[in-house]
């Protein structure tokens, strides 16, 4: 069961087409105002902070957020559903361990009415290239992961309403999907992951969890939490559909994808991957927290979420309550003109940048012993600059992203500094090399190759009851034997990458307890 499960996620997680755009905005912005989120996007109308969650006036705990409410409701079958739907909520009650406390209006919007519902009016035509320079894209230029005339903000705009098959509005008990015609296979996947979002608001009060975060890092990662959740039980349903629909569902997203290509290639990929993140690796963190503790488990984490990406990468991290440590931002060049405040990129933007020059393995054994990290952005003669000091767990930690900061400077063309930390860890500074020094490894590429990991650590420990750490282990080993350059090569057959996948993953799986184990 495990090792054929394996051969179907392999198969897919190295040619992920998960475009994600709504309003192109990035997670400061999120921590601000409400998520406004991917594929299936979790979307906050209620900007001015002082709406509820849509239940009673629920208890708080610490931090704001919102006591966990589990008492029986209504329930799907004494709630009124458009026509197909109710099915589809009676499978989420059962899978997910809850049931509705109120109805759920839905509504099907033609794709222009529902573009310009999710993109909240903004005219694709509209002159974005002031906001497209903003500060909170430095980063990426400076180290090279965008380039300096990308408008990810116009991208955003060209995939608005294109790439989305849903929108659960938090706090408003409304679901909102794209096309009105005759309900197909791929809308109700669709129902079904917005539907786990309306039903987990109504117990666990999203809304007032998301209002509690306060930094982008926090936000990406109960994002990946609240997303992970959603794609688990979507992709339950996939497995408890025929072939014949399944085969409609692959058919009907080839066609989106195809075309979706044009948009999905201008678009920034280090934007695209950001985004399209909590899906890819959210789902895994879900099944760790599931094998943990059960579902009291999971509707725990909605009050005390994962804080960091580490955290959702590596879930014993969070289970382990493991905090970031605090790096002092490192010092700038003289006349250097601070454009922001110091803020955490986390280990998956350490990962993004190593990998986009050095071996994702290399990068993903270095991010794994991530700590912490402070990005200060500047400006030197009008043109975007980082610096980024990052800090390892342990020594031998330290020793790993030191090496492996040190090989991405001198392979990155736009790489002005680098150096050792006082107290231990290293940093690094760019400023945005241009457009001709594209990046070895584009960001998609990087995200679906740690997808892979995510997957296969879930299968881990679904399939194969692998405790947590040793399905960590299983999965760090396969991702080793892999040939990263072969798997996304163009042109790659996938069948053969699926065996590549297999052959690794049986290996690893054979001398499971052999390999060594985080302690």
């Amino acid at each position: 069961m495990g090792r054929e499960r394996v051969a179907s996620a392999g198969g897919t997680a190295l040619i992920l087409v998960m475009v994600v755009v709504a309003v192109v905005s990035v997670a400061t912005e999120v921590a601000e105002a409400g998520p406004n989120l991917g594929v299936v996007e979790v979307v906050s109308r209620d900007g001015d902070g002082d709406g509820d969650s849509g239940g009673e006036d629920d208890d708080e705990t610490g931090g704001g957020h919102a006591a966990v409410d589990t008492t029986g409701g209504a329930g799907a079958a004494g709630l009124d559903w458009p026509e197909g739907v109710g099915e589809l909520a009676t499978f989420v009650e059962e899978e997910r361990g809850l049931q509705f406390l109120r109805p759920v209006a839905i509504e099907f919007l033609t794709p222009d009415d529902y573009a310009t519902e999710v993109s909240g009016g903004l005219d694709e035509d509209e002159d974005v290239g002031d906001y497209a320079a903003d500060a909170q894209f430095g980063h990426l230029r400076a180290f090279g992961l965008m380039v300096n005339d990308a408008d990810p903000v116009g991208a955003g705009a060209d995939l608005t309403g294109e790439a989305t098959g849903g929108v659960y509005q938090l706090g408003e008990d409304r679901i909102v999907v794209n096309g009105d015609g005759p309900l197909t296979t791929l809308q109700r996947r669709t129902l079904v992951h917005e539907l786990t979002h309306a039903v987990t608001d109504q117990h666990l009060g999203t809304l007032d969890t998301f209002r509690a975060v306060e930094t982008a890092e926090e936000a990406i990662a109960l994002q990946a939490l609240i997303e992970g959740d959603a794609e688990r039980v979507s992709m339950r349903w996939l497995e408890s559909l025929p072939q014949d629909e399944l085969a409609a569902i692959e058919d009907d997203q080839a066609a989106i994808d195809a075309e979706l290509a044009a948009d999905v290639v201008a678009a920034p990929s280090a934007l695209v991957a950001s985004l399209v993140l909590p899906y890819a690796v959210g789902p895994a963190f879900v099944e760790a927290v599931l094998a943990d503790g059960g579902p009291a488990a999971l509707d725990a984490a909605y009050s005390a979420p994962p804080v960091t990406l580490e955290q959702v990468m590596d879930p014993i991290a969070y289970l382990e309550g493991d905090e970031p440590d605090h790096v002092p931002a490192p010092e700038l060049p003289e006349g250097a003109s601070v454009t922001g405040q110091p803020w955490t990129w986390g280990a998956y933007g350490v990962y993004t940048l190593l990998a986009s020059r050095l071996s994702p393995q290399q990068a993903l054994v270095a991010a794994q012993g991530w700590a912490g990290d402070t990005v200060v952005d500047w400006e030197r003669d009008g043109h975007a600059c980082a610096a980024l000091a990052v800090r390892g767990e342990t020594p031998s930690d330290d020793a790993e992203l030191a090496e492996a900061m040190r090989a991405w400077a001198e392979a990155a063309p736009g790489a002005s500094g680098n150096g050792p930390l006082a107290g231990g860890g290293w940093f690094v500074t760019g400023c945005a090399p241009g457009a001709a020094d594209a990046v070895v490894h584009p960001a998609l590429d990087t995200t679906s190759f740690l997808a892979l990991r995510s997957t296969l650590l879930a299968d881990a420990v679904r399939f194969e009851a692998f405790d947590l750490d040793v399905a960590s282990a299983v999965a760090d080993c396969t991702m080793a034997a892999l040939d990263y350059e072969a798997l996304v090569a163009p042109g790659a057959d996938p069948q053969a990458n699926r065996q590549a996948v297999i052959d690794a993953w049986t290996g690893c799986a054979d001398v499971a307890g052999e390999l060594p184990v985080e302690s």
